[in-house]
């Protein structure tokens, strides 16, 4: 049995709301060292990889969402004419953000219609 990342935070967030909430209205919320694991690149060199603590991670998608929502007006403006990454998905989506490859797609049409 297989479960993705994203069920597994929802089901932490569900079964631990109540002290998440607790510890952010008492201002308590400490966030935890990340544990640091070193995968290996191509090169012979290692590339460093945080692992964030599962409350910690919830909490920043938490923050993350806010900050997205108050900022949507203001990223809209420049989304797919200025700026074709990290470009916000609709609200009632499950991703956050557009799909690389539909802005990659965008961002080469733009290119090709402007030459």
């Amino acid at each position: 049995m297989s479960f993705s990342l994203s069920s597994i935070l929802q089901f932490y967030a569900a079964s631990h709301r109540i002290g998440i909430r607790q510890t952010l209205a008492g201002r308590t919320f400490e966030a935890s060292y990340p544990e640091i694991k070193y995968l290996p690149k191509a090169s012979q060199t290692l590339r460093p990889m945080a692992i964030l603590a599962v409350s910690d991670r919830v909490v920043y998608q938490a923050i993350a969402n806010v900050v997205a929502e108050k900022a949507r007006p203001i990223l809209s403006t420049a989304a797919n004419r200025q700026s074709f990454a990290n470009v916000l998905s609709d609200p009632v989506q499950k991703p956050m953000f557009m799909l690389w490859k539909i802005q990659y797609r965008l961002f080469q049409n733009k290119v090709s219609n402007s030459v």
